[in-house]
């Protein structure tokens, strides 16, 4: 993995510091059970940046029924069909994300995620996330591409932000 980090049009490398993020992420999540990392994530706030897969993708058994799905029809992605799947959260939360999927009809994988919170707090006026996937031949599912857009408008301050992450060169290891 290399990661690079351009600001202000400057780039620099910051491999070495994700990598270890990553790890020190990963460690943690293993030594943790369900209900010391939500606790963890109300300590510093209404949650962390970390989003577990079930979050993003709520699929799972334990997941699925929170949400409601609808199928939405089909469209193209990248020149290739999809079939559109909406989730819509059961429970209005600022905890759950809910939007649209891009899914392979063949395959049945998720190829790209749309989505918001099921409920913005407080001064939160947008928080949008777009988030790529494709199976490498190994059948891992990984991220391509991740954007992320939101607005705050705070009494006398608008703040928006966009970052946009994109992931390539995926190598698996074991």
């Amino acid at each position: 993995m290399s990661a690079t980090e351009t600001e202000d049009g400057k780039t620099r490398d910051v491999t070495e510091k994700t990598q270890e993020e990553a790890r020190e992420r990963a460690a943690k999540q293993k030594r943790s059970t369900d209900e010391e990392r939500k606790s963890d994530q109300r300590s510093r706030g209404r949650r962390s940046l970390d989003m577990t897969r079930d979050e993003v993708l709520p699929f799972g058994p334990d997941k699925r029924a929170g949400y409601d799905f609808t199928v939405e029809g089909t469209a193209g992605l990248d020149g290739s069909p999809a079939v559109l799947l909406r989730s819509r959260s059961r429970v209005r939360s600022d905890e759950k994300l809910e939007g649209l999927y891009y899914v392979d009809p063949e395959t049945g994988d998720v190829r790209r995620a749309e989505l918001t919170l099921a409920k913005k707090p407080g001064p939160l006026k947008r928080m949008e996330m777009e988030v790529d996937f494709r199976v490498l031949p190994e059948g891992h599912q990984v991220m391509t591409k991740a954007v992320m857009r939101i607005h705050v408008g705070l009494i006398v301050k608008n703040i928006r932000i966009e970052a946009v992450e994109t992931y390539s060169d995926h190598v698996v290891r074991f």
